[in-house]
């Protein structure tokens, strides 16, 4: 389930002109991503960029080496394409015209996850349809249990929070 957000400063006041822009992105040719070797690390599951006066954010949801998919977008021509547009409209200019240029605008874009929950990692196990035990667990629910990235939810793990509100209904 990990994501990631890579920000944008933007120049306030061209919302729709940037909107156009990443309306009109070509897709990177492959959700695979590979290493230097070619083999399979991960995979780019989704994408959403949000804007707001002079921020924007890309949220990259993601399976695997996060690392590698900054060596990925950097090899897409689609991805060169839209910097090239966006340029007029960011506040500081950067190199992403090379390879090392991307991958170092991209790590320094990043911005530091605090919090990921999603209904895997809820104590009930994420499964609305399983059957439950006299402690309020789903079967296969463990108190403390391992987060998908490890280490356990909540104590100890900055990038992970334990849920204990119940969900809303509705």
């Amino acid at each position: 389930m990990p994501y990631a957000v890579i920000t944008y400063d933007v120049e306030a006041g061209h919302e729709d002109e940037i909107a156009g822009i990443f309306g009109a992105f070509r897709r990177v040719d492959t959700p695979t991503l590979r290493d230097e070797d070619g083999n399979p690390v991960g995979r780019l599951l989704g994408t959403a960029v949000f804007i707001k006066g002079e921020l924007m954010v890309r949220v990259i949801h993601y399976e695997g080496d996060f690392a590698a998919i900054g060596r990925h977008m950097a090899t897409q021509r689609g991805v060169h394409l839209l910097e090239e547009k966006l340029a007029p409209y960011l506040k500081r200019k950067r190199d992403t015209g090379t390879v090392e240029g991307f991958g170092s605008y991209f790590r320094d874009a990043t911005m530091r996850c605090i919090s990921q929950l999603s209904v895997d990692t809820h104590p009930e196990g994420g499964h609305p349809e399983a059957e439950r035990s006299e402690g309020g667990r789903s079967e296969g629910a463990q108190a403390g249990g391992r987060h998908p990235e490890g280490g356990h939810a909540g104590a100890g793990n900055p990038g992970a929070a334990q849920l204990d509100a119940e969900p809303v209904k509705g």
